[in-house]
């Protein structure tokens, strides 16, 4: 009999290893075919599972959280009045098989391999309050913010808030207000007031690339090539990926967004095991 314990430490040491799943096939007692079948169904019953956590929801903030964000960030950049948020894209590997004519849409000749394009926008908090997932490589940051809402977001937000979000040169070609853009070519700063305001977003938007490895160091899995499918596998593996991030963030918090941006919101599993005591 499997237990509802041992499918869910199943799924969660499967996100946590990296390599053949025969070793999990060691750890668990279970023989291949088990291993898949409490695999698929473990994934399937914590996405329901955490879809309706707190923790682990991943939701735009309420304007009093970008506004808290928007104090934590100046505290660190005084000149970035309105930034809450830094959005980056992760592209993760992608299986390549021969003679598939779906797979040309997943190679993404900049990277020369082939890939799945994912869009994360994380708070000041490190959580990740919006993302899309599960789109072939060959689709440009941009246009997957496009198609996927992030954009209008993060427009109305700044209509509401003012609240602006910290990127990369690689999103939206002209100049909108709820963007800032970090910039490699500091002559391009129009005064000494905007060439301040450059460095500080070039550094702040580090915290993205903070965030990517957060999330592929917490679940190695991710830096595995990606099995191709056509069953709807990968979505799920792709739709809990950021519930796992945010309920770690609140549970563990060993995270450096966090633990630089907003020390005083830290907290260790040592003081939840405490506190249910």
């Amino acid at each position: 009999m499997v237990t509802a314990a041992a499918c869910l430490g199943l799924t969660l040491a499967w996100y946590r290893f990296r390599g053949a799943e025969f070793v999990l096939q060691g750890w668990f007692g279970f023989t291949g075919t088990q291993t898949n079948v409490w695999l698929r169904f473990g994934r399937r019953m914590l996405v329901k599972a955490l879809r309706t956590e707190e923790a682990a929801i991943v939701r735009f903030p309420s304007n009093e959280s970008i506004e808290e964000w928007k104090a934590i960030i100046q505290e660190r950049h005084d000149k970035l009045h309105h930034v809450y948020c830094f959005a980056d894209g992760l592209k993760l590997r992608f299986q390549a098989c021969s003679g598939l004519s779906e797979q040309g849409m997943y190679y993404n000749g900049w990277q020369h391999g082939h890939y799945i394009t994912n869009i994360f926008v994380f708070g000041a908090t490190g959580r990740i309050i919006h993302c899309v997932v599960n789109v072939p490589g060959s689709v440009h940051d941009s246009t997957l913010c496009h198609w996927g809402g992030t954009y209008t977001l993060l427009q109305e937000a700044f209509q509401e808030t003012g609240g602006v979000c910290c990127v990369d040169s690689a999103f939206l070609a002209g100049n909108v207000d709820y963007l800032i853009k970090s910039s490699q070519d500091l002559t391009k700063a129009r005064d000494e007031e905007h060439l301040l305001q450059l460095k500080q977003a070039t550094s702040l938007r580090q915290a993205a690339e903070w965030g990517m490895r957060s999330i592929q160091s917490a679940f190695p899995r991710m830096k595995d090539a990606i099995l191709y499918e056509e069953k709807g596998e990968r979505a799920v593996i792709l739709k809990l990926l950021p519930l796992l991030y945010n309920i770690r963030l609140e549970r563990v918090g060993l995270n450096q967004i966090l633990n630089t941006y907003a020390p005083h919101l830290s907290k260790d599993a040592g003081y939840f095991i405490k506190r249910n005591d």
